[in-house]
């Protein structure tokens, strides 16, 4: 599984692998004010690594998290009422990607599944991710 560019906001368990370590990929999420983010029900060495864990009571269990991620406030617009726009603390903090170019310039975008609106003349376009609001 590859788990890219979503919200998950107030969970009691955002991800849960209840049958064992299997194979997952989680980068440029945002995990906040949840119970627990990622739960494996075994030890497992994956890749978890360029997200937000943002005011969860745990973040992970039986799986570590990689050097590249943050626990900084998303600063989301109006959480409460479904609006996911993230703020400047998730600036440019996600995985880099290589563009292809004769410069191969490196980008790192925005993490969630809303990606910034830049004031006025910026840019800022919507994410294709996934919103999760707990119970």
């Amino acid at each position: 599984h590859t788990i890219i560019s979503n919200t998950f906001y107030k969970c009691t368990t955002a991800t849960n692998h209840v049958s064992g370590a299997g194979a997952a990929t989680y980068y440029n999420n945002i995990f906040s004010s949840s119970t627990t983010g990622i739960v494996f029900a075994t030890t497992s060495t994956m890749f978890i690594d360029y997200n937000d864990w943002h005011g969860n009571i745990t973040d992970v269990v039986n799986v570590s998290k990689g050097t590249g991620n943050i626990s900084s406030d998303p600063q989301f617009a109006d959480a409460p009422n479904g609006d996911f726009r993230v703020g400047a603390n998730m600036k440019a903090v996600g995985l880099p990607g290589v563009f292809p170019t004769i410069t191969n310039t490196i980008s790192y975008t925005d993490i969630g599944a809303v990606q910034r609106v830049e004031p006025a003349a910026g840019g800022g376009g919507g994410g294709a991710g996934f919103f999760m609001m707990g119970n």
